[in-house]
């Protein structure tokens, strides 16, 4: 049995007029980059810089809406208001951590389907 995917490719298929390589070649990047961005926030959350954590969620929120990764649209959207002032700190370190496990699940996933 085939284990629940908690993305989707769909979104990328239908810009990319069903082009698969191409949509291939997004979700490695996708896997390159996010690691470091999510250990980039956490070093942030760590010195207070909830700035910096804000401008972060909003590099990923477009990722994690073109992959249709739903159940971190609203953690990465409330670090990203909420980072810009600081407000809700230890609501802001809490969704940091879930968004940061939640996505490495993800990208394991991808992993094994390319």
């Amino acid at each position: 049995m085939d284990e629940f995917k908690t993305y989707s490719r769909d979104k990328l298929r239908n810009i990319l007029d069903q082009n698969d390589d191409q949509v291939d070649e997004l979700m490695k990047i996708f896997i390159e980059t996010t690691p470091p961005l999510l250990k980039e926030m956490l070093d942030a959350s760590e010195q207070e810089n909830y700035l910096s954590c804000s401008k972060i969620a909003h590099r990923l929120k477009s990722s994690i809406q073109l992959w249709d990764i739903k159940h971190l649209e609203d953690d990465v959207f409330f670090i990203e208001t909420n980072g810009v002032q600081s407000k809700n700190t230890e609501l802001i370190n809490n969704k940091i951590k879930n968004l940061n496990t939640q996505l490495l699940q993800v990208i394991e996933q991808m992993k094994n389907e390319i």
